[in-house]
């Protein structure tokens, strides 16, 4: 499936051509960092998307197709058109006070709906500030790909985010400081100042909130407190706690007092304008 948890060759070698033309030799190399294919595949995968005209091969030279690009570019924006009409019916439709609750049994479920409303309510706020805060922000431990994107969507969109972590330790600082390349503004907070078990994010009159159990939340702390470098034996804990999580939820709200109320209380109390 096209960007899903499998990737295929063709897959990689698309998102290698993205970043620009490439020599055949020198293409095989960069996918091979990705992932272990023979030459016989490569050129296999290499050939296919010749065929199907994805790609333009020139002597040793390989590019994107700039006509499947601008397909693909049309495709996306009508997807990207239909779903945020369809969601203005229900999530933007929400009148003040309104909220609408998910409820799941899986992290991975979870961060997927999150990351859907958040484009949504994102993309219909344009000039809007977004205030993320966490008690830890492990959510780019447990799902990197996905939290990435997002800043970097949030990067090349030009947004004013600020990002602001309820704890100051080392663990914290040190997982985190990759976040600040993307223009994030981050402050940390020797204690926290709002609930521990919920995660928020405000976006204009919204709020998306993600809700923990506090057992897994007083776990994850531990974790933080307990440990000063990231490692693959903290990796495995993590994995441990969020695997055994019952109970969360999402609550999306339209509330403009308590946006605005979170936005005073984070953003103009640790940040300089």
């Amino acid at each position: 499936m096209l960007l899903g948890s499998k990737i295929e060759i063709a897959e990689i070698i698309v998102s290698v051509l993205a970043e620009g033309s490439c020599e055949t030799l020198s293409l095989y190399k960069k996918v091979q960092l990705q992932k272990r294919v023979s030459k016989q595949n490569f050129y296999k995968a290499l050939r296919g998307l010749i065929q199907e005209e994805v790609v333009v091969k020139h002597k040793l030279m390989v590019v994107l197709n700039n006509l499947w690009v601008n397909k693909l570019h049309e495709f996306t924006d009508t997807i990207d058109l239909n779903y945020q009409t369809q969601a203005s019916e229900v999530l933007l439709g929400l009148l003040e006070g309104e909220s609408l609750v998910y409820h799941f049994k899986s992290l991975v479920s979870l961060d997927t709906l999150w990351k859907h409303y958040f484009f949504i309510v994102a993309k219909n706020n344009p000039t809007e500030d977004i205030v993320f805060y966490n008690l830890h922000e492990f959510w780019s431990l447990f799902r990197l790909e996905t939290e990435n994107f997002m800043y970097r969507w949030i990067r090349e969109h030009k947004r004013t985010a600020y990002e602001i972590i309820g704890n100051n330790t080392p663990l914290d600082k040190s997982t985190t400081a990759h976040i600040k390349k993307f223009g994030i503004q981050i402050m940390y907070e020797p204690l926290p100042s709002m609930r521990k078990n919920v995660f928020p994010v405000a976006i204009g009159d919204y709020i998306i909130e993600t809700i923990l159990d506090l057992d897994t939340v007083l776990a994850i702390d531990a974790l933080y407190q307990n440990n000063t470098m990231w490692s693959e034996e903290l990796e495995k804990s993590l994995y441990d706690i969020l695997g055994k999580v019952r109970r969360s939820k999402i609550v999306i709200s339209k509330n403009k007092k308590r946006a605005d109320k979170m936005y005073k209380k984070l953003v103009r109390k640790y940040f300089t304008f």
